[in-house]
């Protein structure tokens, strides 16, 4: 029966590939593709890293007990609202450097990226002033226990206060990017993590002579991990790329404009908004599912992650499709852009396949990893079969939302994701979940079928700029 069931839902990938592939049916050079895993390979593994760093912050506050779990964990909405603005200004400056350097453009690509690094400084300073100022009451806000209140507080003011470091650090990265030098970026993602691990090992603990400073030293450990990323960038922004476009002296930073400083404060507005649509439907999905039950929750949280894992290819693959359109696009050759989003697209098709394969043929010892509770297994084998059909869109419509923003349209993804997933998700979630008491698995229906939506909606706007393209031409 799973057999059968794992080949029906291979048959619908099949033909959901080759579906996608009337987007394009010309052969695209193997110079193409070794340009987007160049590009893309350092991409992803600074997705892994990202994800392996919070994992190891968690394992090192946790051998501190759940009161200080939890105490960390309470900061982590507030510190999403930084976050949010950082990764909608680091998105906006990565489209436009790639844009200037299909232009050969260093004049603007300085400019924009002294007009970010303004920007994204002003911005984290009036939050690091309201975190150190408010920090307990934010805490409260935020529902935290009167005894966790000044743990958390503590935590959460030496976190804010090296916010100003990782904002600079995130919009020089950003613009490395922008430019395909994906490889600088993550060798600075890389030694700021590892230092990360390192200060948490000599502050939590009073490891080598240095404070036992507990839960604020994890808190240290952060602000001085990307103290240690900015360094990095400083060194690469004045004395690394000879010959780069991106090589600043001290007088390009002062080149502040307020039509500049505009322009990528509103094209990272959309940007911005379809993040918070995205974890308003996460949130939402995990009320609904928490209701259920706690074990078809662990069950839901298994599957979630694991699908995440797969998730990281396609975020990779579309800040690459980014740069290479914004690239052929400056350079006045659109032909070249559509060679590079359709390769990605086959790239992306290859790259997440041994994902379906694996959640159809080895979805026991998959979940197995996570959880030894037979009844959470087979709960999460059941949604990984029907996650197997899903991957693939998700991953291809990650990747067309990158070639958007790679041509400046940054409100086409942000609409099509918040129609699915706040409006699409919630009200099919609770109508088959709560009318229809399909349970789990309603959940993750309505949950695929907004993944599918998405991936329909994106590629039918494609299709219509494509014929537009051609009726111009």
């Amino acid at each position: 029966m799973e057999a059968a069931y794992s080949e029906q839902v291979l048959q619908i990938n099949l033909q959901a590939e080759a579906f996608v592939l009337t987007l394009g049916y010309k052969m695209e050079s193997r110079a193409i593709y070794r340009n987007i895993v160049r590009r893309g390979w350092p991409l992803l593994i600074e997705n892994v890293l990202l994800n392996f760093s919070t994992f190891f912050d968690i394992i090192m506050v946790g051998s501190l007990g759940a009161y200080a779990v939890t105490a960390v964990g309470i900061t982590d909405q507030p510190l999403l609202i930084v976050n949010f603005i950082l990764f909608g200004l680091n998105t906006v400056i990565v489209t436009k450097v790639s844009l200037f350097k299909g232009r050969n453009d260093a004049e603007q690509t300085k400019i924009y990226v002294a007009n970010l690094i303004f920007l994204s400084l002003g911005i984290s300073l009036f939050f690091s002033v309201l975190g150190l100022l408010f920090a307990p009451e934010i805490m409260l806000l935020m529902g935290a226990a009167p005894d966790i209140v000044p743990v958390s507080a503590g935590f959460f003011q030496f976190v804010i206060a090296g916010t100003f470091a990782k904002a600079l650090m995130s919009a020089i990265v950003g613009a490395l990017r922008g430019i395909g030098e994906t490889k600088t970026s993550l060798t600075i993602i890389m030694v700021s993590n590892g230092s990360n691990i390192v200060f948490n090992y000599l502050f939590i603990y009073g490891n080598l002579g240095f404070p036992k400073m507990g839960v604020n030293g994890s808190g240290l450990a952060t602000s001085l991990s990307f103290l240690v990323g900015l360094a990095l960038c400083i060194i690469r922004l004045f004395f690394g790329g000879r010959d780069s476009i991106i090589r600043f002296r001290l007088h390009d930073l002062l080149r502040v404009r307020m039509a500049v400083l505009k322009d990528i404060f509103r094209s990272s507005l959309p940007v911005m908004w379809e993040l918070v649509s995205v974890r308003i439907g996460v949130l939402v999905t995990a009320k609904f599912t928490i209701s259920i039950g706690t074990l078809p929750f662990a069950a839901h949280m298994v599957v979630s992650n694991l699908l995440n894992l797969s998730f990281f290819i396609g975020t990779a693959l579309a800040t690459t499709v980014t740069t290479f359109v914004g690239e052929s696009i400056g350079n006045n050759d659109p032909a070249l852009a559509k060679q590079y989003i359709r390769a990605t697209i086959k790239t992306g098709l290859a790259a997440s396949s041994p994902f379906v394969l694996a959640f159809l043929f080895i979805p026991r010892t998959l979940a197995g990893i996570y959880t030894n509770d037979l009844t959470v297994i087979h709960m999460a084998v059941v949604l990984l079969g029907m996650t197997a059909f899903m991957q693939p869109f998700q991953c291809l419509a990650t990747i067309l939302f990158g070639a958007f923003r790679g041509y400046g349209d940054f409100k086409s993804p942000a609409k099509i994701t918040s129609i699915g997933i706040v409006i699409i998700r919630p009200l099919l979630t609770f109508a088959l979940v709560y009318l229809l008491k399909m349970s789990l698995v309603g959940a993750w229906i309505a949950i695929i079928i907004d993944e599918v939506f998405r991936f329909l909606a994106i590629v039918n706007k494609y299709r219509k700029q494509r014929v537009m393209e051609q009726r111009t031409e």
